[in-house]
């Protein structure tokens, strides 16, 4: 094993080499684009259907991904030799809104829908093809949600009232995967580029905490609105996500209810991970900095 590595390392170092100091090259990037959905899991709400004596008639799952929307990014970089370097890229996400659950009774009806709010930071290593007037690369990395949430909407409605419910979920510590490839394209100059590239993501984040902003009801017949989160208990407004539930869990499901709950403290449920993975295409400039290779060689030649 150690030999292999030797072999590699020298190997690695024998094409470098005689790049490293006379090709290295600064660059910022800056650009936008928008993913769609790459691969799709079960929400955790599904289409449920009652009847009239609270039976329940149909039970259906929902396919989705809550990683497809708008991203905009700046992205920094460093070519340690002529074809190789390194990137940061600071990105943010403007989730599409998702169709994630549904409850229907003959008196009422229950919508959730969802989309998230994410900055992320990127760091990958990247292969590119010798300069020219178009410029293929790919690249690897990892993809670190750094701030962000994912907003839950509840709409609720009967023959006599509307409800609106907004919950912020926040996730726990996640790390995704990213690849990308595109083309640098030299215009107008050798400074100043136009870059297009594709970027596959997968990242999943783990629920940690959520809390409810908002909580209005409406009558519609005489148009009042009230305010219920004011006076709220702490179980509806807060919910702190576990990976296991017990009798001493403050917790009312399915299958466990506590042994001592109390309505003043944040309901315990258990955690699940959503899927943020998309393809994206974006496009943007590339801003070059350091000695320009052309008057380099013409300076050489002469």
């Amino acid at each position: 094993m150690r030999i292999l590595i030797a072999t590699t390392l020298s190997f690695l170092f024998f094409i470098l080499a005689p790049n490293i100091g006379h090709t290295q090259e600064g660059y910022l990037r800056v650009g936008g684009g928008y993913g769609i959905p790459a691969s799709k899991d079960v929400f955790t709400l599904h289409v449920l259907e009652l009847d009239s004596n609270n039976r329940y008639i149909s039970d259906k799952n929902i396919y989705g991904t809550l990683g497809a929307g708008a991203q905009f990014r700046i992205a920094g970089g460093y070519t340690f030799a002529q074809n190789f370097g390194l990137e940061l890229d600071v990105n943010y996400f403007i989730g599409r809104k998702e169709y994630a659950g549904e409850r229907v009774t003959p008196i009422k009806t229950d919508l959730t829908y969802a989309y998230s709010r994410q900055l992320r930071i990127s760091p990958s290593f990247f292969v590119r093809a010798n300069p020219g007037l178009i410029q293929p690369y790919v690249g690897m990395g990892i993809v670190l949600p750094v701030l962000g949430k994912t907003v839950v909407e509840e709409l609720s409605t009967t023959a006599q009232m509307s409800s609106y419910r907004e919950r912020h979920i926040y996730g726990s510590f996640s790390v995704g995967f990213e690849s990308y490839a595109g083309v640098n394209i030299s215009w107008p100059n050798n400074k100043f580029n136009l870059f297009v590239e594709c970027r596959y993501s997968g990242l999943r984040i783990k629920s940690k905490n959520a809390e409810m902003l908002q909580w209005t009801d409406t009558d519609l017949i005489s148009g009042d609105v009230v305010n219920q989160l004011e006076t709220a208990q702490a179980f509806l407004k807060e919910i702190v996500f576990k990976d296991e539930l017990t009798t001493e869990s403050n917790t009312i499901s399915a299958t466990v209810y506590s042994s001592n709950f109390d309505f003043d403290k944040p309901l315990e449920v258990l955690a699940s991970k959503s899927n943020y993975n998309a393809i994206s295409l974006s496009i943007g400039v590339c801003i070059k900095f350091g000695p320009d290779k052309e008057l380099t060689k013409e300076i050489i030649l002469d």
